[in-house]
């Protein structure tokens, strides 16, 4: 019995109950399922009508139409259920882009902040610590200029004039680039869902990475004033200062946390910033704690303020009995006291470096450097204070003149 040919084209019976259209016009395909075959070809022959007389600039694709428009800022592009909708959209575009009129838009907007809240949700698991990066960056960088603005009007000038502003304000080129690449994987991201049609990330002038300056230490005495100036939170800063620690480090630290038998700070905790910037306990930066031996020096402060506290207070306290917030720290003690003292563009994290100049200038081991301050591997305390080795090969060859010197050797006339 010879096979039966479906002499409908683009329509086949589907197993059970129910007929499957399909449309094919200049390599697009759409199929679509109806109960009946009347519904079938009904639907099967508006849809090649449609595609048949379709303007430039509107498309089909997963059953929806896109109509992209090239305006002032780039282009605008929208998504329309039926092409008539589409067609007279474009034509009021045309008509308002003539003119040097705002472009409509039509639906329910998408925002930044909303479209990069859930990208951060499906992208990132909390444990990852790139997660709280973005979502800091996006807090501080992005949202307090693009958050609610449709990503469906953000266009290459748009982007450009927030990058711009950014500069403007000092935020570091580092930061600017990594809170552009947020906003560049989200727009990407929006693309490939159908959100936009095309991605407004286009010729972006994004502002130079200034070589990074070498690390910055305090003089002893330096430190002292400073140390002086800051008031109730002097120790905080000796502390800083002496033992390497990070500013996150020292206020995680608890009474238990100071081990006066064994002489050493046990450091395996410190603040981070969680997916939402929010501050949370967490590991030290490098997932490893460690212990830092307490200098003489610090031993009876230390002493004292551990008597004075519960077992489990925080070392470091704010007014009201907290954990001290490091930004306040900051803005109301530590840069007051470095500017009375003469000394501009003083960071927090300069007393760590002072710590680690001391110890290279005592000429203690890069290895004991390295553990003393919590980095993963000799590289990187090498990369970031190699000048403060640099400076110290000078007075190392003085020696070495002085040592050749004295077998009577006159090194000027060899």
């Amino acid at each position: 019995m010879p096979k039966q040919v479906n002499r409908l084209a683009g329509i086949k019976p589907l197993s059970g109950t129910g007929y499957q259209a399909r449309v094919s016009h200049r390599g697009f395909e759409e199929s679509q399922n109806f109960r009946v075959q009347s519904e079938a070809q009904r639907w099967q022959r508006n849809l090649k009508a449609d595609l048949e007389r379709a303007p430039e600039g509107i498309t089909r694709s997963k059953k929806k139409w896109y109509c992209s428009v090239i305006g002032p800022d780039g282009v605008t592009s929208e998504t329309f259920e039926t092409l008539d909708d589409a067609i007279q959209w474009q034509n009021q575009v045309r008509v308002l882009v003539s003119r040097g009129d705002p472009l409509p838009l039509s639906g329910a907007p998408v925002t930044l902040r909303g479209f990069a809240n859930d990208w951060l949700e499906s992208r990132y698991s909390d444990s990852q610590a790139r997660k709280g990066t973005y979502a800091s960056q996006l807090k501080r960088h992005v949202f307090p200029y693009l958050g609610d603005t449709d990503l469906r009007s953000i266009s290459a000038l748009g982007i450009q004039r927030w990058v711009d502003e950014l500069s403007a304000k000092g935020v570091g080129a580092a930061t600017i680039k990594g809170a552009a690449g947020a906003v560049s994987q989200i727009l990407k991201v929006a693309l490939k869902q159908g959100v936009i049609s095309k991605s407004p990330w286009v010729a972006i002038d994004m502002p130079r990475s200034v070589k990074s300056a070498k690390a910055r230490a305090f003089s002893v005495p330096e430190l002292l004033v400073i140390a002086e100036g800051c008031g109730p939170y002097r120790l905080l800063v000796l502390v800083l200062g002496y033992c390497g620690l990070r500013i996150g480090e020292a206020l995680a630290l608890r009474k238990h946390h100071i081990d006066f038998s064994a002489g050493v700070i046990k450091v395996d905790v410190a603040w981070r910033r969680s997916k939402s910037g929010a501050k949370y306990l967490g590991l030290p930066k490098n997932g490893r704690s460690r212990e830092v031996p307490i200098p003489l020096g610090l031993r009876g402060p230390l002493l004292e303020r551990c008597q004075t506290i519960k077992d489990d207070s925080y070392l470091f306290t704010g007014v009201k009995g907290e954990a001290l917030n490091g930004d306040h720290f900051r803005k109301k003690w530590f840069t007051p006291a470095a500017r009375a003292a003469g000394i501009s563009n003083a960071g927090v994290h300069m007393l760590r470096h002072t710590c680690a100049s001391m110890l290279i200038r005592l000429n203690s081991p890069i290895t004991t450097v390295c553990a003393i301050l919590g980095h993963s591997g000799v590289e990187i305390t090498l990369k970031t204070y190699a000048h403060f080795y640099t400076e110290d090969s000078f007075t190392a060859m003085a020696k070495l003149s002085d040592h050749i010197a004295s077998y009577g050797i006159d090194t000027e006339s060899a």
